[in-house]
């Protein structure tokens, strides 16, 4: 059995599933290197009849990330639409999520303080490149 394909990426592993997304683990076989995809569709369900407005969101969230450099923020490849389905394709980064290294208790301080540096030094290279991200979680 073959595994499903996005574009020429194909899917490797479900990652994690939001509000309007889901992301997947997967391999880019034109650059031999692993991926991962946000997927969003945007013609069913709660957005059906309003795709249009979603579509330009998107493509400007694609152009947007794709513009940014900085090492606390994924490098955006590429993204596409394939059977009513848009993606995004980000650099693929190894490691445990926060939620899977908060389960077993708080982070010491100085762990915690660095994730917290970290997380706004790339939020202050997107504020500085014009760019509001809308979605940060505590």
């Amino acid at each position: 059995m073959s595994q499903p394909m996005l574009g020429r990426y194909r899917l490797e592993a479900h990652l994690g599933r939001g509000s309007m997304a889901e992301v997947f683990r997967a391999y880019d076989p034109d650059l031999d290197r692993a991926v991962a995809i946000k997927t969003v569709r945007l013609d069913t369900g709660q957005f059906a009849g309003n795709t249009d407005e979603l579509i330009a969101r998107f493509q400007q969230e694609a152009r947007s990330a794709g513009s940014l450099s900085h090492p606390n923020i994924v490098t955006v490849y590429d993204y596409g639409q394939e059977r009513g389905l848009y993606y995004l394709v980000m650099e693929y980064v190894e490691g445990d999520t926060l939620a899977r290294r908060l389960a077993g208790g708080a982070l010491p301080a100085g762990e915690a303080a660095v994730i917290v540096q970290q997380a706004c030094e790339a939020l202050g290279a997107a504020h500085e490149a014009g760019i509001v991200h809308r979605d940060i979680k505590p």
